[in-house]
């Protein structure tokens, strides 16, 4: 997937799986939202959004390679998406 590709399954996600308003409102998800202050992403919702990554995007998500330290922005998770191996048919990565 391309970042703008990765971006639309991203507001995808989170207007209907998590139905976060702050989302839905917004025609394009800037990088530089902040996930917390600007969407009301909180750590739980951060959890369930990678659930969903790997669920509904069918990318691999290794948790050694977890830091949400680090995705505190619509641009770092896409980068972090980015990097992400699509799922095979077994649910592992490629």
């Amino acid at each position: 997937m391309n970042r703008e590709e990765l971006r639309q399954g991203l507001k995808r996600l989170l207007t209907e799986n998590l139905e976060l308003p702050e989302a839905a409102k917004r025609e394009t998800l800037d990088d530089s939202l902040k996930l917390n202050a600007d969407l009301y992403v909180d750590s739980v919702r951060l959890l369930q959004l990678i659930v969903y990554i790997e669920e509904e995007l069918k990318l691999a998500v290794p948790e050694e390679e977890l830091d949400f330290k680090g995705l505190d922005t619509v641009g770092a998770l896409l980068d972090f998406m980015a990097e992400l191996r699509p799922l095979d048919a077994a649910g592992q990565g490629v």
